[in-house]
């Protein structure tokens, strides 16, 4: 195992925030990283969350970036927060620059620069509101597309109710935390804006947690059966040095859930960058609001975006492409959008998808 820690995991579930303990050296009753008094630990990095707000569309940027403000007074969390908001004139991504490096208010690292932020390599979905709880939240305003420039559905610039907005997913990674639902949002209903702290510019530093290793594969094709995809997630491990037996989180007719498969009695999963999926191994299939982060980084270190990865798991069904042996004559098999925080959920109702193609596999240690 190669696998230190720094995402500290509490007694309650929960990280600790940044590096630097409680606040002024002060002590920490209650376990979660704050001082007696509430107040957080001394940050490295910059806070960055989720606020609901209403009508959206009337706040302007200034009144977004309040919202921010007060919400992160009332955590609280220290510094200056902006709103990741576009107009017609402004795009979001400007309105970060000079900052770095960006945690979740429960300690969960988001993204280092703000080119991290616009090319895909968000390590986290912003799913925490700014005192670290759960947010549940889907639908966020960003008038932004995913390279952090305007979308031009901004509700007029944020001044009109009417109409509607573009925005992203809070369960997303990649560039779909921002830029998922062209016309997702209401401008005069309830959403989400991101809130971005912009006081620091230091490098993020993720020293790896403790866990065993899970991993996103390279492509693979059904035809070989479930022993031929266990063997395709060994394969890219062993190329890679990693000599730990691996299978792959698939649905068949003898297990009709892919986590069936896996052995979730054992620690907690961490993926290649050092971050967790969820506290516990049991976690990382309970619920959006138990995981810490999706399994979005492949063998190769690559934070993967639109790519598709093979599960076999619908709601109402499996559907596994005749056990993963058929390759044609109409079978299909379900799969799930890499970048998202869901796992096998994300098509649980959706359409699936042609057996003679090559998805991804999710492989976990075992």
């Amino acid at each position: 195992m190669w696998r230190s820690l720094l995402l500290l995991l509490v007694g309650c579930g929960r990280l600790h925030f940044g590096s630097g303990g409680a606040s002024d050296g002060g002590d920490d009753p209650t376990g979660d990283g704050r001082s007696s008094d509430g107040r957080p630990p001394a940050l490295v990095n910059n806070p960055v969350f989720v606020v609901q707000v209403t009508d959206i569309g009337a706040l302007g940027l200034a009144g977004a970036d309040a919202a921010c403000q007060a919400a992160a007074d009332n955590a609280p969390l220290p510094g200056v927060y902006r709103a990741w908001l576009s107009t017609n004139t402004v795009n979001a991504v400007d309105r970060l620059a000079g900052a770095r490096g960006w945690v979740r208010p429960d300690g969960t690292p988001f993204a280092d620069t703000v080119t991290d932020i616009v090319t895909g390599k968000a390590l986290s979905p912003i799913t925490v509101e700014a005192n670290g709880a759960f947010s549940p939240l889907s639908y966020v305003a960003s008038g932004t597309l995913g390279n952090g420039t305007t979308s031009g559905q901004t509700c007029n610039d944020w001044t009109s109710t009417t109409g509607q907005s573009s925005g992203g997913t809070t369960t997303a990674t990649s560039t779909y935390f921002t830029d998922n639902q062209v016309t997702g949002g209401a401008c005069g209903g309830t959403a989400g804006i991101y809130c971005f702290g912009i006081d620091r510019n230091e490098p993020m530093v993720i020293t790896p947690a403790t866990g065993r290793i899970a991993f996103v594969s390279t492509p693979w094709a059904p035809g070989g059966g479930l022993s031929d995809a266990d063997a395709h997630c060994q394969a890219d491990a062993a190329s890679h040095g990693l000599t730990e037996t691996f299978v792959a989180a698939l649905a068949g007719t003898a297990s009709s859930d892919p986590k069936q498969r896996l052995n979730t009695a054992g620690m907690p999963w961490v993926r290649l960058d050092g971050i967790p999926l969820a506290a516990t191994a049991v976690d990382t299939f309970a619920s959006a609001s138990s995981r810490i982060a999706p399994l979005n980084l492949d063998i190769d270190r690559m934070y993967i975006g639109a790519d598709l990865v093979w599960t076999g798991f619908r709601t109402l069904t499996p559907t596994s492409c005749n056990d993963w042996i058929q390759t044609g004559g109409g079978q299909t098999g379900a799969a799930t959008n890499g970048a998202y925080e869901l796992l096998f959920d994300l098509f649980g109702l959706g359409a699936p998808i042609p057996c003679n193609t090559a998805q991804r596999l999710y492989c976990f240690e075992q």
